[in-house]
């Protein structure tokens, strides 16, 4: 006798097959139950009842980067129990229904409250979770409209993580005070982005741009590691499909470039991470992010919150966020009025978000400022905080403010100029530019009487020479700056209270003699390379103060 399921020998007076378990029908017994047919579908494609029931018309999506081979085949229906009779215990395929219809029902509702928290405006975001690499991190794919533009907060892995983890050992900060300075307002050249964004009363404001290699762009711990750069690596060796996605999502880049060329593959991850360095981002920075589904990068525009850690390749760009593995790439152009959505952090002001452009040449040292005390350190690109330096500059700021209270005459008198010094290393001579400001106020006379009050105003240009002296054992290094005048202008005037004209004459002849006045033979101020020195002026009438500061250009 054979089993009428498997078709394996039976045991004489057997109740069930010991191969396949199936019940054996005896020859009193009548078949009351229809036998379907023997094609049925496998497991893995019977309705989920239990995802139905929890208002899920239809079931999840297959998981389309797991690497786990597909569930048994079920057992030929052939073997149905008839009217009252119980299975034989099964408890891995009951474990795995189990485990399925939990996974249906915790996903579903995940990935709902996910797409609704995404597509609404200034809505608390979702965070970041640590996400197993063989599940999607939403049900619902993210999707991004023209124009709109995806706000990430620093501690949040975002959409569509591509890691599901954060490679970050102490979470990054959702404000960033770094202590004694700002990134430094010089003009530089605008975005040729279209991200005008628009206020009612304001108008279009353009995204300022800077360059990879600005000085204190990024920050950092002085020989802290912040980042663990190795294990993003090694995320990617051990996820092939995600490797190959995220090399996809950097070659789709026309501004991407390494070592290597223009394109990239998985197989040269080893030698492109050894070029990154990380760094934590010190102002709002728009970029393309890009999440991971079904195999692929999905872009998205976005803007990442100062704060959290990127990997900055050798020409200043942010190619990964730490946050979540995330590839990253030039943002894009937009042809609609940017609007911004998701979770707005407190200080977020759109009209002072930055864009980075990279440099044409590799970058040798970065300039980086310590987000902890606010000085100005050097980092070699590649490294991890291991082979970071002091600092040394060699162009300095200058900063004069002097001032002259002529009592007798009541008039008061303020200059201000600043000035960048260059030292030349082989000739250790000093050279540089600048210029500055005069103000004067008081009263002008007829004879001995005050006969009114009048201000003037005016401008100035300033020319460096020097030298440096080097000390000696028991004396530091010098730099003996000789300032001198070489411009100057008279911008405005007023004059309110009786005839001006005699004494307006009068000024216009003098007032250039008495500014000259206030600038000093030479300084003698110490080369710094992290903080300002300072020393007292007082050259005739006239004090003040000189600042000498490494220049952050």
């Amino acid at each position: 006798m054979h089993c009428a399921n498997c078709g394996q020998p039976l045991e004489e007076g057997a109740v069930f097959c010991k191969n396949c378990g199936a019940r054996i029908q005896q020859a009193t017994e009548k078949t009351t139950q229809k036998i379907p047919s023997t094609d049925a579908a496998p497991l893995q494609d019977i309705p989920d009842t239990a995802a139905q029931g929890a208002n899920a018309s239809t079931p999840p999506p297959p998981n389309s980067y797991g690497q786990q081979p597909p569930p048994p085949p079920r057992p030929s229906p052939s073997a149905a129990w008839p009217p009252g009779a119980s299975p034989p215990p099964n408890r891995r395929y009951k474990g795995l229904i189990i485990g399925i219809v939990a996974a249906v029902i915790v996903l579903v509702g995940a990935g709902v409250g996910i797409f609704f928290a995404l597509r609404t405006d200034d809505e608390k975001s979702t965070s970041g979770s640590q996400a197993n690499d063989s599940t999607p991190t939403t049900l619902v794919a993210f999707a991004q409209e023209e124009g709109e533009i995806f706000l990430e907060p620093a501690g949040t892995a975002g959409p569509e993580s591509f890691t599901g983890e954060a490679f970050v050992p102490v979470g990054p900060t959702s404000t960033l005070d770094i202590p004694g300075t700002t990134l430094l307002s010089r003009t530089m050249p605008t975005s040729p982005l279209s991200t005008n964004d628009t206020t009612p009363s304001s108008g279009a404001i353009q995204v300022a741009a800077y360059g990879g290699d600005t000085p204190a762009l990024y920050g950092g711990s002085k020989s802290k590691q912040l980042v663990d750069k190795e294990a993003q690596l090694r995320f990617f060796e051990q996820n092939p499909d995600k490797a190959a996605a995220f090399c996809a999502a950097l070659n789709a880049d026309p501004t991407f470039k390494w070592s290597g060329g223009s394109q990239i593959q998985p197989s040269q991850l080893p030698a492109y991470f050894d070029e990154l360095t990380p760094f934590m981002l010190t102002q709002d920075t728009r970029v393309t992010n890009h999440g991971f589904r079904d195999g692929k990068p999905t872009p998205r525009q976005s803007v990442l919150q100062k704060g959290q850690m990127v990997l900055v390749d050798r020409y200043g760009v942010p190619r990964v966020r730490c946050e979540c593995g995330n590839p990253l790439a030039a943002p894009r152009p937009t042809s609609k009025t940017p609007r911004y959505t998701g979770s707005r952090w407190p200080d977020f002001d759109h009209t002072r978000i930055i864009v980075v452009q990279p440099t044409t040449v590799v970058i040798e040292i970065f300039v980086v400022i310590d987000i902890h005390t606010g000085e100005i350190f050097d980092r070699p690109p590649g490294t991890q905080g291991t082979e970071d330096v002091a600092h040394e500059s060699g162009v300095w700021q200058l900063d004069v403010e002097a001032f002259w209270e002529d009592s007798e005459n009541q008039h008061y008198f303020t200059v201000d100029w600043s000035a960048v010094v260059r030292l030349d290393p082989d000739t250790d001579e000093l050279s540089g530019e600048g210029f500055g400001q005069w103000h004067v106020e008081g009263a002008y006379f007829e004879g001995a009487t005050v006969i009114g009050q009048m201000t003037g105003d005016g401008s100035l240009g300033v020319e460096i020479s020097g030298h440096g002296q080097r000390g000696t054992i028991a004396q530091e290094d010098i730099l003996a700056i000789f300032p001198v005048m070489t411009t100057f202008s008279i911008d405005d005037q007023s004059w309110q209270g009786g005839d001006s004209q005699q004494a307006q004459a009068e000024f216009e002849e003098v007032i250039q003699h008495i500014i000259v006045s206030s600038f000093t033979e030479h300084l003698e101020l110490p080369p710094t390379s992290d903080q300002p020195v300072f020393i007292d002026l007082a050259v005739d009438q006239w004090v003040g103060t000189a600042t000498l500061r490494p220049f952050v250009e």
